[in-house]
């Protein structure tokens, strides 16, 4: 049962990160910040 608590706790930080780093709200902001770079700079 310890592995299974383990597996729940890996998955709600993992869950939470996700979350809080809201992957598609920074993709504008990443967006405006690399206009006019080349792909490579990016």
């Amino acid at each position: 049962m310890n592995s299974f608590s383990e597996v729940k706790f890996c998955w709600e930080v993992f869950v939470t990160l996700l979350v809080i780093t809201d992957p598609p709200g920074i993709v504008p902001v990443f967006l405006g910040m690399t206009r006019g770079r080349l792909p490579r700079q990016r």
